[in-house]
């Protein structure tokens, strides 16, 4: 199925979607089935989000390797927390303690690119205190400037899902950070 995906892009980008594959491709799948704890269902995971970035690839085409591995590690773990909670119906608080570790090790340095905000060192050091869906949509909209639609594609959310997130999110981190106003930079 994949390889027929990445066919019916050009040859360009049908390039540099098998080059992201190629290089995360185990990231991918060690995210989602740590979640899913499901073989099958983490490889067709990792399937579906390569078609998703494939989408999007334009966000990530200049970034340099660690945002892009932390992007396509952020898009696999949160479509296999929406099927888990398909699944299973359950809540993101008892995925996130399972996948603290995973996340961790996805955002080893989340001031280096979490917010290109001047303060940016001191809003990351924040952000790991707010939920982690939060802090997940705030870095798709600020870091990678994806539009609220991007994004509910992405994560295969509705619109207004994504947007009532990402004013949550604002509002945490507002409350967080102690300021009057933080308004997205292009």
């Amino acid at each position: 199925m994949l390889l027929f995906s990445i066919t019916s892009f050009e040859n360009q980008t049908s390039h540099e979607i098998e080059e992201l594959y190629r290089l995360y491709k185990k990231d991918m799948f060690y995210v989602a089935n740590n979640i899913l704890k499901d073989y099958y269902e983490a490889e067709n995971i990792v399937q579906t989000a390569i078609i998703k970035i494939a989408d999007h690839l334009d966000k990530i085409r200049n970034k340099d390797d660690k945002m892009k591995r932390a992007y396509v590690v952020l898009v696999s773990k949160n479509l296999a927390i929406n099927l888990f909670n398909k699944r299973k119906s359950i809540r993101f608080d008892s995925i996130d303690r399972h996948s603290d570790d995973i996340i961790n090790e996805s955002f080893a340095e989340p001031e280096d690119y979490i917010i290109r905000l001047d303060n940016g060192r001191e809003i990351a050091k924040k952000l790991a205190s707010i939920k982690q869906e939060y802090a997940d949509i705030l870095a798709l909209s600020f870091t990678y400037d994806l539009t609220d639609k991007e994004i509910s594609d992405l994560l295969d959310i509705s619109y207004a899902n994504t947007r009532k997130r990402l004013s949550r999110a604002k509002k945490a981190l507002k409350r967080i950070m102690g300021s009057d106003q933080i308004e997205k930079t292009s």
